[in-house]
C-alpha cells in the first residue's frame, strides 16, 4: 500500500467523526484523478459534501466524468450521493444537473410501480437523447435490462435509436441483447426500431454479430424495413468489416431488377449497393438492368448506372453488346 492509500484510509475513518479542513479537501481534490484508490477518495468527498464543504468545479466535473464512465454500482452510488449533497450547498454546472436528472429518470423507469411515472421518465430520457444528450454507461446498462420487459421495450428502443444517432457506442453486451431481440417474434414498431438502431451501430463503425447478420437476411424483401436493410448492407460493404454471403448479394440484385415495383428511396439504396458491389468485383450486371436504370427519371439512379457502365467498360474492358 502507498502512503497516499494509507492516508486516504485514515482520512476516511477520521471524516466519519470530524470535519476536514478545506486544505485537506483541496488536497484530496488534486489527487482524485487517475488513482487506484479513487473509491476511498470519493467516499471521503461524499462525507465532506454532506458536511457542507464546498467542492471545486474541477472536482465536480471529475466526479461527473467518473460517473459517466463507471459501471460499478457502488462507485456510481457514492458519486451520485456526493453530487446530490454538493447540490445543497453550491450551484452545480448544468451538465452535472442534467446527468443527475438522467440517473433519476432511469431509477424511476427501473423501479417505479406507477406506470404514469415510469412513462414520464421514459419520455424525459427520449427527449434528452433526441436533443443530442448522451447517457452514461451505467444508464445504458440499466436500459439493456429493460429490453426484455414487454411494457418497456418499445420506449427503450426509441431511446437507443437516439443514443446511436448521437454517435454514442453501445457495448457488446447491449448489441448482443439487441441481436437476441431481433431473433424473437417482435411487433412491427419494434422491428423498425431495431433495424434503425443496427444501421446506426454500423455507421458508428461498430462490429455486429454473425447472429444479427443471419437474422438480417429475412428482412431483405420486407417492405416495412428493407430500405434501411439495404443501407445496412451497403455500409457493411463499404466498411469491409463483415463477409456478405453471395446469396444475400444475389437477392439484393434480384430486388433491383424488379425496379417498377419499388419506391424511390429503396431504388436509390439498391442502385448504390449494386454499384458498390460491381466496383468491388463481386457481381456483374447485364445490359437490360443498366438500360432500365438509365431510363429512371431520378438523377441519382441514372448517375449510378453511368458509373456502373464506366467501370465495366473502362476498367474491365467490357463492351455494351455483351452481358456486363
Amino acid at each position: 500500500m502507498t502512503i497516499v492509500t494509507n492516508t486516504a484510509d485514515i482520512l476516511l475513518y477520521h471524516v466519519e467523526y470530524n470535519l476536514l479542513s478545506q486544505n485537506i479537501v483541496d488536497m484530496i481534490e488534486r489527487i482524485l484523478q487517475n488513482r487506484s484508490d479513487q473509491d476511498t477518495l470519493i467516499q471521503i468527498l461524499r462525507k465532506c459534501a454532506f458536511n457542507q464543504c464546498i467542492l471545486t468545479e474541477k472536482t465536480l466535473i471529475t466526479l461527473s466524468n467518473l460517473l459517466f464512465e463507471s459501471t460499478k454500482e457502488m462507485r456510481r452510488n457514492n458519486i451520485i450521493l456526493t453530487l446530490e449533497f454538493a447540490d445543497r450547498n453550491q450551484q452545480l454546472p448544468e451538465v452535472i444537473n442534467n446527468l443527475l436528472k438522467y440517473e433519476y429518470y432511469v431509477k424511476i423507469l427501473t423501479n417505479s410501480v406507477c406506470e404514469n411515472e415510469a412513462k414520464d421518465a421514459e419520455q424525459q430520457l427520449n427527449m434528452a437523447t433526441l436533443n443530442g444528450k448522451q447517457l452514461s454507461k451505467g444508464i445504458l446498462n440499466s436500459l439493456q435490462r429493460l429490453l426484455f420487459d414487454s411494457k418497456r421495450v418499445t420506449g427503450i428502443l426509441q431511446i437507443l435509436i437516439n443514443v446511436t444517432s448521437n454517435g454514442q457506442n453501445l457495448n457488446n453486451s447491449i448489441i448482443n441483447s439487441l441481436s437476441d431481440l431481433i431473433s424473437n417474434q417482435i411487433n412491427q414498431t419494434d422491428k423498425v426500431y431495431l433495424i434503425k438502431i443496427f444501421l446506426q451501430i454500423i455507421k458508428n463503425h461498430q462490429i455486429v454479430s454473425d447472429t444479427f447478420l443471419l437474422q438480417l437476411q429475412k428482412f431483405i424483401n420486407d417492405t416495412e424495413v428493407n430500405t434501411d436493410v439495404i443501407l445496412i448492407y451497403t455500409n457493411l460493404l463499404q466498411l469491409n468489416t463483415s463477409h456478405i454471403n453471395i446469396d444475400v448479394i444475389s437477392r439484393i440484385y434480384q430486388l433491383l431488377e424488379n425496379t417498377n415495383e419499388l419506391d424511390l428511396e429503396l431504388k436509390r439504396n439498391l442502385s448504390n449497393f449494386v454499384k458498390l458491389a460491381i466496383e468491388s468485383n463481386i457481381i456483374s450486371p447485364n445490359l437490360e438492368l443498366l438500360t432500365s436504370l438509365l431510363n429512371e427519371k431520378d438523377h441519382l439512379i441514372q448517375s449510378n448506372a453511368i458509373q456502373m457502365i464506366y467501370y465495366m467498360v473502362k476498367i474491365k474492358g467490357c463492351t455494351l453488346t455483351e452481358k456486363i
